[in-house]
C-alpha cells in the first residue's frame, strides 16, 4: 500500500508541475493565449462533473449508501466554488505575465497563506520552526520575484528562441492574489468535506462544481466576443490544461477529504522542481544566479517545514 502511495502522491507532483507548461506550451508565436480562459474552466468544471458522476454511479452499483447533503449544507459549497473559478481564470492570465518558473516559485507563497489562515480559522498553532521556514520562503519569494522583474523586458520573455526569466509587476500582484485565494479556498473545502463525513465525496464534487459552472458561465458570458465561438483558439495542448486542471482538482479534494493541507503543500512545494526542470528542458529556460539563491532558500525552507 505504501508503495501505490508514493506512485500516487508522483503523479500528483507530476500532474501539478505540468500545468503551467502546458499553458506556456498553448501561447502563439506572439506569446499571446489564443483562447479565451474562461471556456478552459467551463470545460474543468465539466469534466470534473463527469467524473463525480461516473464514481457516484459506481458506487452505487457497489451498494453503498449515498448520504445526501441539505440544501443550507449544499450552500456552503458555493464560496469555495467561486474562490476556485476565480483562480482557475487568474492561473491562466498569469502565464502572459510569468515564466513558467518563476510562476511556480512564487506560487508557494500559498503555503505562507495557507499556514496564516489553517491558524485563524482552523485553530492550529505554527511552531517556531514552521514559522522560520514560511520566513525563508518569503525571501525566497522575493528574491525571484527580483529576478523576474529584472529580467523582464515588457515581452513574452522570449530571447533568440529561448525563455528568460520574466515578471511584470502585473504578474507579481495577480500572483499573490492568487496565492491567497487559494489559501482561503484549501482551508475552508478542507473544513467543509470533513465535516460532512458521511457523504460522499463525489457528490461533494458534485455540488460544487455545479456552482462553479455556473460562475464560470458568468465570467465566460461577460468576457466572451460575439464574434468568437466557444473553442476559438483551441489546439492539442488547450485540451491538455482542460484534463491536467481537472485530474488536478479532483486529486487535491481526495487529499481535503482524507488528508489536509499539509499533504496539498508537500504536492505544491515539489511540484515546483517539476516546472523548473522542464522550463529548462523545453522552454531552454536561461536561469539566472537570483533564481538559484532563491530556489536553494525555498529548499531550506521546505526542509523545515516538512521535518
Amino acid at each position: 500500500m505504501s508503495s501505490l502511495l508514493a506512485v500516487g502522491f508522483a503523479f500528483s507532483v507530476f500532474i501539478y508541475g505540468l500545468d503551467a507548461i502546458l499553458v506556456n506550451l498553448a501561447k502563439d508565436f506572439e506569446g499571446n493565449l489564443p483562447f479565451n480562459s474562461a471556456t478552459v474552466a467551463l470545460l474543468v468544471d465539466a469534466v470534473k462533473i463527469a467524473f463525480s458522476l461516473v464514481f457516484l454511479a459506481g458506487e452505487s452499483l457497489a451498494n453503498h449508501v449515498i448520504h445526501p447533503v441539505s440544501i443550507r449544507e449544499s450552500i456552503k459549497f458555493s464560496f469555495p466554488a467561486l474562490l476556485y473559478s476565480i483562480n482557475n481564470n487568474l492561473f491562466v492570465v498569469i502565464q502572459v505575465h510569468a515564466d513558467p518558473a518563476t510562476f511556480r516559485i512564487l506560487s508557494n507563497m500559498k503555503i505562507l497563506t495557507t499556514a496564516i489562515l489553517y491558524r485563524i480559522i482552523m485553530k492550529r498553532l505554527i511552531s517556531s520552526k514552521k514559522q522560520l521556514a514560511l520566513v525563508l520562503m518569503t525571501l525566497s519569494g522575493m528574491g525571484c520575484s527580483y529576478s523576474g522583474i529584472a529580467s523582464h523586458k515588457g515581452d513574452a520573455g522570449l530571447d533568440s528562441g529561448h525563455m528568460t526569466l520574466h515578471l511584470s509587476f502585473t504578474g507579481l500582484f495577480l500572483i499573490l492574489i492568487y496565492c491567497g485565494i487559494s489559501g482561503l479556498a484549501g482551508v475552508y473545502i478542507e473544513m467543509i468535506l470533513k465535516r460532512g463525513t458521511q457523504t460522499s465525496l463525489h457528490f461533494q464534487n458534485l455540488i460544487m462544481h455545479i456552482y462553479s459552472i455556473c460562475f464560470n458561465y458568468f465570467w465566460y458570458w461577460t468576457s466572451s466576443k460575439t464574434s468568437s465561438s466557444f473553442l476559438d483558439g483551441y489546439n492539442a495542448w488547450t485540451v491538455a490544461i482542460v484534463l491536467t486542471q481537472a485530474m488536478n482538482g479532483l486529486i487535491l479534494s481526495f487529499v481535503f477529504k482524507y488528508g489536509s493541507n499539509l499533504t496539498r503543500i508537500l504536492i505544491i512545494s515539489c511540484a515546483t522542481l517539476v516546472t523548473t526542470f522542464m522550463s529548462h528542458l523545453i522552454f531552454h529556460l536561461q536561469l539566472d544566479a537570483n533564481f538559484f539563491l532563491a530556489l536553494a532558500l525555498f529548499l531550506v525552507a521546505f526542509y523545515l517545514y516538512h521535518r
